[in-house]
Order: structure tokens, then sequence, then C-alpha cells
């Protein structure tokens, strides 16, 4: 077995994002698997598909919308896949936790290197080196989470034109270690049909995509989030949300990040304005949300639409404070990047 450059580079995006690597492998590819705490199920990063050892966890499984062709069955065989061959258990031996020393690295290194040196010991070379491989993983995950800031950033599509930011934004973002989330309504679907855009494939391009539910994780405050970008939003969210009126997912998460004092940046499409649109704004801005009508500038030669929202969803990167370089500059004269 060995890493491919995809998979280890999804490996570093599930520790930086937090989740677990287990002392167990993936029973298909021996890949070492992943607790996703959201959902309490196994993960395995190169097969990208969830690893099922009880009913319990596959009932659980079809609850979060994953589908069988998703999964690996071990150890059991569902109702609903009799007649189809299930994956024979793999036993994996535990690696040992004496002589783990701290040396302020997490303590699956200690782990690790204990058992690279068991399998040398053996002659398992080829194994050793995958191992070694993990390590280094390990290692580069904790040093950037020493001198860099991975943050968890949470976009929120409305049912207001503009889809082509939210779009653009995510492929921003994709290529970053940042863990991205999306949420979006579902007038989103109709508009995106208007705008050319087909919002399923987009589901790649994130992280996590939560449902539509006001018992998502980001409508409470008890979630983790760093950053809220809601782009586009329509005037009847960002109304809710600033007078706290929040009856569906999507002003409830915005009005969150506003009550928990979180950056969150609004991005209004709307024009021309009310007064009343006007009070809410101010609302908004009261409450420490940065408010910015999707107006981008051409005062840097731009020629196209595709500049034009790259300008713009720059200057969102920089108020929401991502530190992401997505088009020039006034004073630089290099191209576009």
């Amino acid at each position: 077995m060995s890493l491919d450059p995809e998979t280890r580079k999804l490996m570093e995006k599930l520790l930086l994002r937090g989740e677990r690597m287990l002392g167990e492998t993936c029973p298909v590819c021996g890949t070492p698997l992943f607790l996703i705490k959201e959902l309490g199920l196994r993960f395995c990063p190169k097969c990208k598909r969830y690893v099922i050892k009880s009913e319990e966890e596959y009932e659980k499984a079809l609850a979060a919308g994953i589908k069988p062709a998703d999964m690996i069955i071990v150890g059991f065989k569902p109702k609903e896949l009799k007649g189809e061959e299930r994956v024979p258990e793999r036993r994996t031996s535990k690696t040992s936790k004496e002589g783990a020393r701290s040396q302020g690295y997490p303590p699956q290194i200690e782990e690790l290197l204990d058992e690279v040196v068991r399998l040398v010991r053996e002659g398992k070379f080829e194994e050793a080196r995958v191992v070694a491989e993990i390590i280094s993983i390990l290692c580069s995950c904790f040093k950037r989470r020493l001198f860099s800031y991975c943050m968890r950033i949470l976009v929120l599509a409305c049912g207001a034109s503009g889809l082509l930011y939210t779009d653009t934004l995510l492929k921003v973002l994709k290529d970053t270690e940042h863990t991205v989330e999306l949420m979006y309504s579902p007038n989103v679907m109709e508009v995106a049909k208007h705008e050319g855009i087909n919002v399923s494939s987009r589901h790649s391009l994130v992280d996590i995509v939560h449902h539509y539910s006001l018992s998502a994780p980001p409508c409470s405050g008890s979630y983790k989030i760093d950053v809220t970008i809601a782009m586009p939003c329509s005037v009847k969210t960002m109304c809710s949300a600033a007078y706290g009126i929040v009856g569906d997912p999507i002003s409830r998460a915005l009005f969150v990040s506003l009550k928990e004092r979180r950056r969150t940046v609004v991005v209004f499409r709307e024009t021309p304005m009310t007064i009343s649109m006007v009070e809410c704004i101010r609302n908004l801005l009261l409450e420490g949300a940065i408010v910015s009508p999707a107006s981008p500038g051409f005062y840097l030669n731009i020629k196209t639409i595709d500049e034009a929202v790259r300008f713009f969803v720059q200057r969102v990167l920089d108020r929401a404070g991502i530190k992401i370089d997505v088009f020039r500059r006034r004073g630089d004269s290099s191209q576009q990047i």
C-alpha cells in the first residue's frame, strides 16, 4: 500500500480539521481510518467511503444521507443488502503506548514510531515506509497548527441573485487548509438554474454540506465557527438576522454568528434600497457585522465578468480576515493570480 498525493492531502485536511486518526485500517486498502466527529463514523481517506461495522452505524449513516454505495460494510449484512457480499473484518494490531515520551507532539506520533520499529524488526519494510509517510503528515500538520491559523469558514448561500460570487469563493477556498462548510436554502436551486450553476456539483468544493434544517450544527451557538460569509444574502435573511426574528436555518445561522460575536460578512445584493433595508443594515453594523454590497470596482483595467467577480471576492476575503490573493491590487503591476 502506498499513499498517493491526493490521499495525503485529504489526511492532512482531516487532521487540521480536528478529526481523530484511529488505530484501525481500512479493510479494503489498509489506509488508517479517521473518526468523523460530526457523524460518529469511520472514514477511509483513500477509498473516500465510510467503514460501517454495525447495524446502528448503518442506520446512522443512512440518516446522515450517506448512500450504501459510499459505505464499506464490515462484519454484518444489512437487510437492504441481502445477496451482496460484505467485506470480511480485518483484525489490526494495537500499537503499544509504552515508552511514549511527551515531546510536545500529538500522541499518535509516538505510537506510530513504535510501530515503525516493530515493522522494521519483522522485515516489513514497505509497511514501515507507509507508516513513516503518515508520521510525516502528522508532523507537518502539527507544525502548521503551531505557526498558522486554520479557520472554520461557514458560507451561507441565500435565494438571491449573485451565486457566481459564491461559486468563485468556494473554488478559491478549496485548495486552502481552512475547513469550508456550506449551507444553502432551497431557493438557491431555482436561482442557480437561471445563472447556469450546478449546485450539486459544487459539494465537492467544500468539506461539509449542512442540511437545510434548524437542527443543523451551525444553528447552535456551541458549534465552532470562526468566520461566517453570507453571499449572496437576500433581503429576507438580512432583515430576519438584523432583528432576531429567525424562522429558517440560514437566517438562524447568520443570527448565531452575530450573537456569538464572530467575524461576519454579509454580501447584500439588492437595489434600489428602501428605508427599512437601510435600518436593517444599520442594525447589522451595530451588531459588528461587515456589510459589503455586491458592487465590484472597475479601476484595475477589468475587462471580463470573471475579473470583476474575482476582484470582489478578493475584497470579501480581506474583510473576512482570510489571507489569500486571488486578484491584483492597486499598486501591484503583476497579472491576475
